[in-house]
């Protein structure tokens, strides 16, 4: 199909394709902000068309699959292996474990405190130093 004839209609349908609502997408084409009118423009057929082909080579150009980031992991480390890199070379097979869920990275949070066991003037103690270490992440901000 291609590019519209009249280019506001081609800007209302270019506005739509990067997620602009109707209204927004009208008035970004030049037209004065009205949903009825947007709402009008938009069940044209050749507006539907030319809405479509551009959505279609949005995905085309964006679509990234898992057989996609495989294949050019695998590229990645043969190069790197040719090249001598060894450790570009782990990199792309440790990329190529994540993206098979081979990985599983994990957060570990341990806390060095038993409140319940500790008596008051400790826990004052403890909120006095923690409010302390916040206000040092934050100079100026009032706790």
């Amino acid at each position: 199909m291609g590019v519209l004839k009249n280019p506001k209609h081609e800007a209302f349908c270019q506005a739509r394709a990067l997620g602009r609502t109707l209204e927004e997408a009208y008035a970004d084409a030049g037209y004065k902000p009205s949903r009825q009118h947007a709402q009008r423009l938009a069940t044209k057929g050749y507006i539907k068309d030319r809405l479509k082909e551009l959505q279609n080579h949005v995905v085309e150009k964006f679509e990234i699959t898992v057989e996609l980031i495989t294949k050019m992991l695998k590229e990645d480390r043969a190069f790197a292996r040719k090249c001598k890199v060894p450790s570009a070379a782990v990199q792309a097979t440790m990329g190529l474990a994540k993206v098979a869920g081979l990985l599983v990275e994990h957060a570990t949070l341990q806390v060095s405190h038993s409140y319940s066991s500790m008596t008051l003037d400790e826990i004052r103690f403890e909120l006095a130093a923690l409010n302390a270490e916040a206000r040092s992440l934050k100079p100026g901000v009032q706790h």
